[in-house]
C-alpha cells in the first residue's frame, strides 16, 4: 500500500528550500497530516494541526559512480517494504541522495492518505514551493477551498442505500 515517487534533480539543489517545500505541502494538505489511531478497537481519522517530515540525506559522493544508482535502487525497493505506523505517522517519508552530478529524491507515501492521481498534484506543488523558497518569494498557489475530508463527507452523505453497499 505504498506509493513511491522518485525525482531526479540535475545541477544545484537548495536542500533547505526542498525541506521547507516538503513541509509546506504537508501543511497545505490535511491528508498528509492524517493518522489513524484506534479508539475502542476502531480506527479513527485524526488530522494534526502541523506535522513535519524530516528529509533524510544520504551522501553517495564517496562511492564510485557505478555504485550510486544501485544504492538508490536498493533503497527505493526497501522503502516499498518498510511499514508505516498508521496510528502515529508520519505516513510520508523522504530521502535525498546526493550524487556526484545530481540528486535523487525518494518520497514514499502510504496509499491511505494519497493515490496515484494525487502524486501529480504533490509533484507540481512541491516544485512551486521549491522555486518560491529558493528565490525567497511566496508561492503563487491559491488557497485550497476543499480538503479531502470535505470530499469524503460529501461522498458519504450523497451515496446511500444499495449504491453505498455496492461500493
Amino acid at each position: 500500500y505504498h506509493i513511491p515517487m522518485v525525482i531526479e534533480i540535475q545541477g544545484h539543489l537548495n536542500v533547505d528550500a526542498l525541506q521547507r517545500s516538503v513541509n509546506a505541502v504537508i501543511h497545505r494538505h490535511e491528508a498528509l497530516r492524517t493518522v489513524f489511531p484506534c479508539i475502542d478497537g476502531q480506527p479513527v481519522q485524526e488530522i494534526a494541526e502541523s506535522r513535519n517530515c524530516p528529509l533524510e540525506i544520504i551522501d553517495c559522493r564517496g562511492l564510485p559512480v557505478s555504485e550510486q544508482d544501485e544504492i538508490v535502487r536498493i533503497r527505493a525497493l526497501d522503502e516499498q517494504d518498510r511499514s508505516f505506523d498508521l496510528e502515529s505517522g508520519p505516513l510520508l517519508r523522504t530521502c535525498l541522495f546526493q550524487m556526484h552530478d545530481r540528486f535523487v529524491l525518494i518520497m514514499t507515501i502510504h496509499h491511505i492518505i494519497s493515490d496515484g492521481w494525487s502524486i501529480g498534484i504533490l509533484r507540481r506543488e512541491l516544485a512551486e514551493f521549491y522555486e518560491a523558497f529558493r528565490q525567497n518569494t511566496l508561492p503563487l498557489l491559491p488557497p485550497l477551498s476543499l480538503q479531502y475530508a470535505d470530499f469524503s463527507e460529501w461522498q458519504r452523505t450523497s451515496i446511500d442505500g444499495d449504491r453505498l453497499r455496492s461500493q
